[in-house]
């Protein structure tokens, strides 16, 4: 499965994992499966987890299509992590294109940073 995820309530927080090739329709059956899982609410953290190989089928009409149909809220924060320059690069248009409506969402090399800047609003 290219995308899976771990909620962990302690934390308020969703681990998302890419792994593989994922297409934007396996990425808008993640934001479903987040919708409909009874501890999922929209105002949590998330982790995007996009270390191994990856890549990701985006066109810009579709990245815009994920922003709204995003289930997060504008009071969340996501972080992703994306060592590849070519995701770290298109995790930067997603970025720039959910502009604050879906939540804070910045983009980091390295996990470490990534939890720091997550967790230091708390």
């Amino acid at each position: 499965m290219p995308v899976s995820y771990v909620i962990d309530i302690d934390k308020k927080t969703v681990f998302s994992t890419f792994t593989g090739h994922v297409s934007n329709a396996e990425i808008m059956t993640h934001q479903n499966e987040l919708r409909n899982d009874p501890d999922f609410t929209s105002d949590m953290f998330e982790l995007m987890d996009c270390i191994s190989e990856v890549s990701v089928d985006h066109k810009v009409a579709n990245v815009i299509g994920l922003v709204e149909s995003s289930p997060w809220a504008s009071d969340s924060r996501r972080a992703i992590v994306a060592p590849d320059p070519l995701i770290f690069g298109r995790s930067k248009v997603f970025q720039a294109y959910i502009s604050h409506k879906n939540g804070d969402v910045s983009v980091f090399r390295g996990v470490s940073a990534a939890k720091k800047w997550l967790y230091e609003a708390q």
